[in-house]
């Protein structure tokens, strides 16, 4: 239940940013000052890992969240160049083998460098959809203790340094003063495949607010 909880609140807070920018954006000048061509931007992030498949085992996690830091430049009015750093975690739940299920322990750190090159769509109003995809590595840490279900055995986690990829979409919107806010939607894969299992995916939703230096 706490879970839940908290998973609403993350939901709440994330749609009253996202309004109170909106807010913003409509009351924001239109005299605000020049904006130079690089930025900086801090996002927060929930975590939701898609569950690990394999044959005929399945490994479960809890949802969780992250914190990232990118740096930026327009390459053009329409091409923007991004470097990011970010940290994530989640909990590890459970891992079945057909009929059989045993709980699982420790969490997931991830560490990841990535680099994207984004697009921005013409604005309307103070909103500015965006698309975009890059890539990178991750370095992970799972606390994963050896289990043994369904007559198979799984060793612990370990860590480990994987290639990613991600796609993703968004909204820039202009709250003046040189700021944005950043809701967005992210896809991420990670090539971690191992131990009869597939590779990552997570669906991460993100707010950030961007700073554009004079």
């Amino acid at each position: 239940m706490s879970r839940q909880i908290f998973s609403l609140s993350i939901a709440a807070l994330y749609c009253i940013l996202c309004l109170a920018g909106v807010a913003a954006a409509q009351d924001s000048s239109s005299t605000s000052p020049a904006r130079g061509d690089w930025y900086g931007t801090l996002s927060g992030n929930w975590l939701v890992p898609r569950d690990y498949d394999g044959d005929g085992q399945e490994w479960k996690t809890y949802n969780g969240w992250g914190i990232y830091g990118a740096l930026g430049h327009r390459l053009n009015e329409s091409w923007r160049a991004e470097a990011e750093v970010g940290y994530g975690t989640v909990e590890n739940d459970r891992i079945s083998v057909g009929n059989s299920s045993t709980l699982i322990d420790g969490d997931i750190h991830y560490y990841s460098a990535t680099g994207a090159l984004y697009y921005d769509t013409p604005s309307v109003f103070s909103l500015q959809p965006y698309l975009g995809g890059g890539a990178g590595v991750v370095r992970q840490r799972n606390e994963r203790n050896a289990v043994s279900v369904g007559g198979r055995s799984f060793p612990a986690g370990d860590t480990s340094t994987d290639l990613t990829a991600f796609a993703e979409a968004g909204l820039n919107v202009d709250l003046g003063h040189a700021l944005e806010l950043v809701p967005s939607y992210r896809y991420q894969w990670i090539a971690d495949g191992r131990d009869g299992f597939d590779d990552s995916g997570i669906h991460v939703a993100r707010i950030g607010l961007r700073y554009w230096f004079n």
